[in-house]
């Protein structure tokens, strides 16, 4: 049978959680909404939270469909892309700031083993049996904006000037979104999916989703990402949500790890796995 634990935090109590989760034994979504700072509009008055909510929920129905495996996931990625672009064409949806969000996508096809996709900035974590970790995470976005990002990281968390360069980084990274040489993440346009990084495995012990958020861990501890299965192992999601919270709080100046917010969003999902396929 399998074991599936998840939980999402939101960062703060003053700003709509962006994260979102849905887990069944077959088929995973995990998204991560970029809504940047709030002094920056986005052409659409819905906003991220909701973008995140519509597109994960679209996209799951679309994995646990009964002819899924007829599709690629990039494929249903565009389609679930598509779905919720219609649901608010008077929004500016060309706008550079409109709601997007990362993707991490896991599906099981009957007899044929387990599909992934990874768009932006999220983790997936992999577990094949007998193997070493697979670890997926498109890091593109990092190389935008190195000169904003440093100006940034080079004032304390909190102050009026890290919020500045914050900004500026994020005006810079919205020039880059979704064209060549800059980074992908899932908005309007459904031939992003085609940018996703994806694979398959025969078969699965386990498989770890995480938003950035919770993905902090790694960036605190310093440690890799078998370490970070063996706190699952101790403590559960929440408890390694929890030990985030906990470094970020003794970091408040961002001195440990400089970072755009204090605080962000967090999401886990960790799933114990059937080793062979349905």
């Amino acid at each position: 049978m399998s074991l599936i634990r998840s939980t999402v935090a939101a960062g703060s109590a003053h700003h709509p959680n962006e994260d979102w989760i849905r887990a069944t034994p077959t088929a995973m979504v995990l998204l991560d909404g970029a809504g940047g700072p709030a002094e920056l509009a986005n052409g659409c008055p819905h906003g991220t939270a909701w973008y995140v909510h519509q597109l994960g929920c679209t996209l799951h129905t679309l994995l646990t469909r009964p002819d899924h495996h007829l599709s690629t996931l990039p494929a249903l990625l565009a389609q679930a892309i598509t779905t919720v672009a219609a649901t608010h064409p008077d929004c500016d949806l060309t706008h550079p700031g409109t709601p997007s969000t990362t993707v991490v996508a896991l599906r099981q096809r009957p007899g044929q083993g387990w599909d992934h996709l990874v768009l932006s900035d999220s983790t997936l974590i992999l577990q094949p049996p007998g193997q070493e970790l697979i670890v997926v995470c498109d890091d593109r976005i990092d190389t935008i904006a190195p000169t904003e990002k440093a100006a940034m990281e080079s004032h304390q968390l909190g102050t009026s000037a890290h919020q500045r360069h914050r900004i500026a980084k994020v005006e810079r990274e919205r020039t880059m979104r979704n064209i060549e040489g800059g980074y992908w993440v899932a908005a309007a346009d459904p031939t992003v999916s085609d940018q996703a990084l994806t694979g398959s495995v025969p078969s699965l012990d386990r498989a770890v989703l995480l938003s950035d958020g919770a993905a902090r861990w790694l960036g605190f501890t310093h440690r890799g990402p078998r370490e970070l299965l063996q706190a699952l192992d101790e403590v559960g999601p929440d408890g390694v949500i929890g030990q985030v919270r906990g470094f970020e709080a003794q970091d408040p100046t961002g001195t440990r790890l400089p970072r755009p917010k204090a605080a962000d969003d967090a999401a886990i999902v960790d799933a114990r796995l059937n080793r062979s396929p349905v």
